[in-house]
């Protein structure tokens, strides 16, 4: 299976600095976006432990190392695993790095992760950043918002249109670095060729609908025929989609910084995981 990803990030139009951290490597079929909160540079501080520790754990994975963290979910694969021991383990380090740094004190961070693996993927989420599954001409929310928000909509105790205009979006009931623990959302679908995967922080979905969001890509992706006439590669495509996602969001206020990184299966193969594997085992001998 071969895959394309691309991501970018932007302060937006309002903060003053990016909170915001992402992280994509073709290689390993890994994507994670995280949004940092608590003030004074901090968030930016937690989403970047998050993102760099989930690469580095996941590295290790691939090279046939023990990554567990925590309980191991016997109803999902050792990829979903390793990615959801990841996310336990960064929450572990953003939180005793809070603790231990009085500059960092509650510093904290979301984060959504996905994964190719053989013919699948994973993907966990902790907090409001986001995923999207495209897939046959229709768009789909595949993550739960962790917000105050959220939970009052599944309670009945607000309606969506109320949930759309709240003031309090922004209140987390989950993030990493919050708590020593943390509960990981963790997932795993059939992966097939032409999927497109969007993750993104809440900088915009704040901004544009769902609707909007699935039209520029769509609109990007036929736009250049997918790269398939080889004047563009697929990364070049996905990164222009990037681009105008952001550019959409500064246009209505880009009130929050704005993440989003997009990845494609354009080749339904070998697993990335199994490829990556080999290479690993090859480098060994």
């Amino acid at each position: 299976m071969k895959i394309e990803i691309a991501g970018q990030t932007d302060k937006g139009i309002v903060r003053s600095n990016n909170e915001d951290n992402f992280y994509v490597d073709e290689r390993q079929g890994l994507f994670v976006v995280a949004d940092g909160a608590g003030g004074q540079a901090t968030g930016e501080v937690a989403s970047r432990l998050a993102v760099d520790i989930i690469k580095q754990q996941v590295e290790k994975y691939f090279r046939g190392e023990d990554v567990l963290f925590g309980a191991r979910n016997p109803g999902f694969s050792d990829a979903t695993n390793a990615l959801t021991s990841s996310i336990r383990f960064a929450n572990q380090i953003i939180y005793e790095a809070s603790k231990k740094y009085p500059q960092n004190q509650g510093m904290a961070t979301t984060c959504v992760a996905a994964m190719f693996s053989g013919d699948r993927v994973s993907y966990c989420n902790v907090g409001d950043s986001r995923l999207y599954l495209c897939r046959d001409g229709q768009m789909k929310l595949i993550t739960v918002d962790h917000s105050l928000v959220m939970e009052q909509l599944k309670r009945g105790l607000i309606t969506e249109e109320q949930a759309e205009k709240a003031e309090y979006k922004n209140v987390l009931t989950r993030a990493l670095g919050s708590d020593q623990s943390v509960e990981v959302d963790m997932f795993e679908i059939p992966a097939a060729e032409g999927d497109v995967l969007l993750a993104c922080s809440d900088g915009l979905t704040r901004m544009l609908r769902d609707e909007t969001i699935k039209k520029t890509v769509q609109d990007g992706l036929s736009a250049t025929g997918g790269a398939q006439q080889g004047q563009e590669s697929e990364s070049d495509v996905l990164k222009d989609i990037c681009s105008m996602l952001i550019s959409q969001a500064n246009a209505l206020g880009g009130r929050d910084n704005i993440t989003v990184a997009l990845a494609r299966v354009v080749h339904h193969k070998e697993g990335a995981a199994g490829i990556l594997k080999k290479i690993w085992k090859g480098m060994a001998k």
